[in-house]
């Protein structure tokens, strides 16, 4: 281990690595002169925590709460990782060592630009000591093994046994992001465009370093750790600026499709909790308002009574010297005793909703329909218009989930055909770890989906079988998207609740309260808002 220097052995490299790239990216301000450096070491602090969390790396020492590598974990990730790449153990090892001592050495590169600059503590004042830092057992992360206060809400030993095991997870998270909401960095590096430089390319660095450590983990876990990274970095911060500083940062990243899923969810994120959400800009209705006559499709699919129809395929010719694409229309009728001020306040959250689905799609929502648009017909009828995804055959329209499952004496006959469709076990599996990894992007960036229903969960005929001849072979289960957002309310102070209850059997099936089940149309209570509607 010589070529480790100072560092000694590979186990103590890992470690002094994780401390000190966590403490060089504890920096919380993302919208001031230097924040796009920030942002970025931040974002590369988190693909190295996860790849060491990935590789089973760290593990908490139980008696002292310390984080800690043992050699056998290190030589367990090496060899998976070996194994994965078809590669003899010791050429991999080499591989893996000499990255990470090229992580430190440039770790401590930017930790002796970064003391020339001011460091500060919010709560006590003092400058962090470098000893610190190269101690890694000053450094381990307490965790409790008890709970205070806490029963266990189920009587079998293994249930109660995860709850606290998630408990503990969670407060160390919460430990691990309260240590970056305290440090504050003021850089100024306006002035010194040549430390500003240095550091820009040790950023490069570091980015190609978790590039290749990332190569290392198993195919199925690449996946899961960009999801992981994406969390993190979206749980950093909740003000609109330093959001988009963020995102801004991880633009300046080209050809990676990590840092564009993080520029997608930061933008969307400060859509959603920044105050500009609070009303549709002039510009954003005007971008999101299409004409109607620019859209070929059967009249008579519209529907006339409250509730949504079948989602309909159309053609959508944006100009003339360009031919017409096929794009899927959403319809949505409210009822028609609605005053006219409702109805303008639902036209503005469909604005709304259509400026956030415009952000849509890949790479980070591949489950959200990327929306074109909208338009109404008549004084109560909406429609959603949305991009057919890459992968869709345009000559058949998209199936619901809904209409797949089998038929039961509860089902609407005419929303399922008689043909049982039983996709595989593997189908299914792919199914819902799609949908799962739906939900999370959504809730990420403060954005929830509370008619998750069958309806609402449509399948694509896929434009290119693999093969076979069999029907379910030629749905592609594994990209299902969601659609049927709510559109009643959205979870914001002094917001206004309008009750779309027909007082028939609507295919937004969205859930009432017990007490307002039968009473007639009219605003609910501000107390029951959540019960009785839906969010987008």
């Amino acid at each position: 281990m010589d070529a480790f220097g100072s560092v000694g052995t590979s186990t103590s490299l890992v470690v002094q690595s994780f401390h000190l790239f966590r403490h060089i990216s504890s920096a919380r301000r993302f919208a001031d002169n230097a924040g796009n450096l920030s942002g970025l070491i931040a974002i590369e602090y988190f693909r190295f925590e996860t790849w060491l969390q990935q590789s089973g790396l760290l593990v908490v020492e139980p008696g002292s709460g310390t984080l800690v590598v043992t050699e056998s974990s290190l030589r367990r990730a090496i060899l998976l990782a070996a194994d994965a790449q078809f590669m003899e153990y010791h050429r991999v090892e080499n591989h893996v060592l000499t990255t990470l001592n090229q992580v430190y050495q440039c770790l401590l590169a930017i930790k002796k630009l970064r003391d020339k600059y001011s460091l500060k503590q919010a709560d006590s004042g003092d400058n962090i000591r470098t000893s610190d830092l190269t101690d890694s057992t000053n450094l381990g992360l307490e965790v409790t093994t008890e709970i205070p206060g806490s029963v266990p809400l189920f009587h079998n030993t293994r249930v109660a046994t995860a709850i606290v095991t998630d408990t503990n997870l969670r407060e160390r998270r919460a430990k691990t992001m309260s240590f970056f909401r305290k440090v504050s960095f003021s850089w100024s590096l306006k002035d010194d465009s040549s430390d500003h430089n240095k550091i820009t390319v040790h950023i490069q660095t570091l980015n190609s370093c978790n590039n290749t450590l990332r190569e290392c983990l198993p195919p199925q876990q690449q996946h899961a750790a960009d999801r992981l990274i994406n969390v993190k970095a979206l749980s950093l911060s909740d003000s609109p600026p330093e959001l988009q500083g963020i995102g801004t940062a991880a633009s300046t990243v080209h050809n990676n499709p990590l840092h564009d899923q993080i520029y997608q969810a930061m933008t969307v994120k400060a859509k959603r909790v920044g105050e500009s959400s609070l009303g549709i800009s002039p510009q954003d209705l005007q971008q999101g308002m299409l004409d109607s006559t620019t859209l070929t499709f059967n009249r008579d699919d519209t529907v006339v009574t409250t509730g949504i129809s079948d989602r309909i395929m159309a053609q959508h010719k944006q100009s003339e010297s360009q031919p017409p694409k096929t794009v899927i229309l959403e319809w949505v009728i409210f009822h028609p005793s609605l005053p006219e001020s409702d109805l303008d306040l639902l036209h503005e959250r469909i604005a709304l909703l259509c400026a956030l689905l415009r952000s849509a799609g890949h790479p980070y929502f591949p489950a959200l329909p990327l929306c074109s648009g909208f338009f109404r017909q008549g004084r109560t009828s909406f429609a959603l218009v949305y991009q057919l995804p890459p992968f869709a055959a345009p000559s058949q329209p998209p199936r619901s989930l809904y209409s797949l499952l089998p038929r039961n004496k509860y089902s609407v006959v005419t929303e399922k055909r008689s043909t049982v469709i039983l996709p595989s076990l593997e189908q299914r599996y792919e199914l819902a770890a799609a949908l799962a990894d739906a939900v999370l992007s959504l809730l990420s960036v403060d954005w929830m989906h509370k008619t998750i229903t069958s309806r609402n969960v449509v399948l694509y005929h896929q434009s290119s079988a693999a093969g076979g001849s069999q029907f379910q072979n030629r749905i592609g289960f594994s990209h299902p998207q969601l659609l049927g957002f709510g559109l009643a309310r959205r979870e914001r102070p002094a917001e206004r609740t309008i009750d779309l209850r027909d007082g028939g059997l609507s295919p937004w099936r969205f859930w009432q309260h017990p007490e307002l089940v039968g009473f007639p149309l009219s605003n609910a209570p501000p107390l029951e808002h959540l019960n009785n509607t839906n969010t987008h």
